[in-house]
């Protein structure tokens, strides 16, 4: 089910139908996750989506158990092009990165099937300890939002020297942690195969203005901000080409996950958005 890296990291065992993948010297995350699963307290009482902080333990409990059986089938069976995303997605994006400074490092990952459909899952994530998100930051705590902004930026470059793009790239999904460090959350939405820096540069600009940092920040202020940063970092992007018709795009126009997805897992569907991009906004 899990290749590549998660193979070196993972060992995949078996317990009351359930299979578990959890980090080879990490007994405790495994024994955790048992406790939440074998309770016998009623699972039910969590729908379809529950998430579990266990401060003192370190860790994070995502529990997901679908009620639709087209849904337990394409996760089931992880049909990743439909831009649909799942625990099991999450666990495979993170297991990529797991020496990755921009994201928790992921303890395991439990699922549990019945007749080939997905049953129920848990996703056992490192907590960090007096953690906020940056709108958390901004609103609750009075951080400038242009000095945020300056460092997210800076997180975003950092995210593509890694190889990879976070698809949902919005304030409540950056974390701020006790040390000043930045770090992404959220990891169900996530590209490898990444194409060109200005593409995924205009995708996480817009989206992240759009989805929520026009809250804090004026327009004019967030632009100028993002002018500064894309001639100083990637000048070639910013002066020729459709970074900025595609920024704007991204900004000011909703755009679904399966669409992002689509844009980012298919050439074809990419080049169709960036010649409407163009054709619809001019710099």
């Amino acid at each position: 089910m899990f290749e590549g890296v998660q193979k070196q990291y993972f060992k995949r065992t078996r317990s009351r139908g359930y299979d578990l993948f959890f980090a080879k010297d990490n007994d405790a995350a495994r024994e955790q996750a048992k406790c939440f699963l074998f309770a016998g307290d009623g699972l039910e009482q969590y729908g379809e989506r529950r998430v579990c902080i266990l401060k003192d333990q370190g860790f994070v409990l995502k529990y997901s158990k679908p009620s639709r059986w087209n849904v337990r089938l394409r996760n089931g069976l992880r049909l990743k092009r439909s831009g649909k995303n799942c625990l099991a997605n999450e666990f495979s994006n993170l297991a990529k990165l797991v020496k990755s400074e921009l994201s928790p490092n992921v303890h395991g990952y439990v699922q549990k099937k019945r007749f080939g459909l997905l049953f129920e899952e848990l996703l056992v994530v490192e907590y960090f300890a007096n953690s906020r998100t940056i709108s958390e930051r901004i609103q609750a705590d009075g951080d400038d939002p242009e000095a945020v902004l300056v460092r997210v930026l800076q997180l975003f470059s950092k995210m593509l020297s890694t190889g990879f793009v976070h698809l949902d790239p919005h304030p409540g999904n950056i974390l701020i942690t006790a040390d000043g460090e930045l770090k992404f959350v959220d990891f169900e939405g996530c590209c490898f195969d990444i194409p060109e820096d200005a593409f995924c540069l205009a995708f996480c600009l817009g989206r992240l203005y759009r989805f929520w940092f026009k809250e804090f920040l004026s327009e004019a202020r967030y632009d100028a901000a993002v002018s500064t940063f894309m001639l100083h970092e990637y000048p070639a992007e910013t002066t020729s080409g459709y970074f900025y018709s595609v920024y704007a795009a991204f900004k000011y126009s909703d755009t679904s996950r399966k669409q992002c997805y689509q844009y980012f897992s298919k050439v074809r569907a990419r080049e169709t958005f960036i010649a409407r991009c163009v054709s619809t906004y001019k710099k």
